[in-house]
């Protein structure tokens, strides 16, 4: 295929707040170099229901480690807290919380909470050794399936 030109504009800034009506996330974007009027802000309303998609998407575009990769990640997000639930549909939640009052919820069905559980027991006998190890992994990775 073949490699077709790609027209972007350099952003030095980002924040963001909420419609006042909830419906949209307003997102600024702070231009590298004003655009010919003068202008260095561009401001973004996306729709309530896009903004997973949005979060999605940013998080596919920040350097990833395969599976078993957690020794050597590019690019770690704090976690200010995290707690587990169950739905209403009987589902298994994992809510983190991340800067700036963010959460990112994550439905998991009962092997990749197994997995995950397990595999968080060994990080946290593991964290005060003096190696790093990667997650086993367990069924070839079932917590990132």
């Amino acid at each position: 295929m073949k490699a077709m030109p790609v027209q972007a504009h350099l952003i030095a800034s980002l924040s963001a707040a909420r419609s006042s009506d909830g419906e949209y996330g307003l997102i600024c974007f702070g231009r590298e170099k004003p655009m010919p009027d003068g202008q260095k802000e561009v401001w973004v309303a996306v729709p309530r229901k896009l903004l997973p998609y949005l979060a999605t998407s940013a998080i596919k575009a920040l350097p990833q480690p395969g599976l078993g990769g957690t020794t050597n990640v590019p690019h770690v997000l704090s976690a200010e807290g995290a707690e587990f639930g169950v739905g209403p549909n009987r589902e298994i939640i994992l809510t983190v919380g991340l800067e700036k009052g963010a959460t990112i919820s994550f439905q998991l069905d009962k092997a990749q909470a197994k997995s995950l559980l397990d595999d968080l027991q060994d990080a946290v006998k593991d964290a005060g050794g003096k190696k790093p190890k990667a997650s086993k992994g367990r069924k070839n990775g079932a917590a990132l399936n």
